[in-house]
């Protein structure tokens, strides 16, 4: 259900720092384990390249990152950092004091937050948050709570989708693609 004609787009301009939910959200939720050559376990998640160069764009942007999530995974950190994604909260199992101590040190106001979760643990962000936002198969709280539920399923373009909407809202969509269209090789 795509809620965009109802986008409060006021709310966006403000947003200078991005949260996000890591399983769900970056992921489309599924943990698949399985067993290394040496018997120990091995975890495997898959993230989307489009959600990746969104993140990138809103860094152009000027828009600060961070991951919250609620388990603690290597795969989640090395993706953090080839994305350049500075402030990575893991095994937050509530999540609410870490966004409010993160927010406190890094000066940023509620209407500043953009916050994407998927679960109950991040309700308290997502009712805090300036502008929240959600997946399709979040559950039905969840949505009833957000600003906003994306079209894409999570890991599948969802954060992609709220960061092009985010960029366009604050007037800064055009001059990204720009960068991209007008640039010119020197052979």
């Amino acid at each position: 259900m795509n809620r965009q004609a109802a986008v409060p787009y006021e709310k966006l301009k403000p947003i200078r720092v991005m949260l996000l939910d890591v399983d769900g959200i970056l992921t489309d939720g599924r943990i698949v384990l399985g067993c290394g050559p040496d018997g120990g376990a091995m975890e495997f998640k898959a993230f989307s390249a489009y959600d990746g160069q969104g993140l990138i764009l809103a860094m152009q942007a000027g828009i600060e990152l961070g991951l919250v999530t609620s388990r603690e995974s290597p795969l989640v950190a090395r993706r953090a950092q080839e994305l350049g994604i500075d402030h990575v909260f893991q095994n937050a199992k509530v999540k609410w004091p870490v966004v409010e101590s993160f927010l406190r040190k890094r000066k940023y106001r509620a209407r500043e937050l953009l916050y994407m979760g998927d679960d109950f643990p991040d309700l308290p962000v997502l009712k805090y948050a300036g502008f929240s936002a959600t997946v399709p198969g979040a559950p039905l709280e969840i949505r009833s709570a957000v600003d906003y539920v994306t079209d894409q399923p999570g890991g599948e373009g969802a954060v992609r989708e709220v960061v092009e909407m985010m960029l366009k809202a604050k007037g800064q969509w055009a001059k990204i693609v720009a960068g991209y269209a007008n640039f010119r090789l020197k052979i």
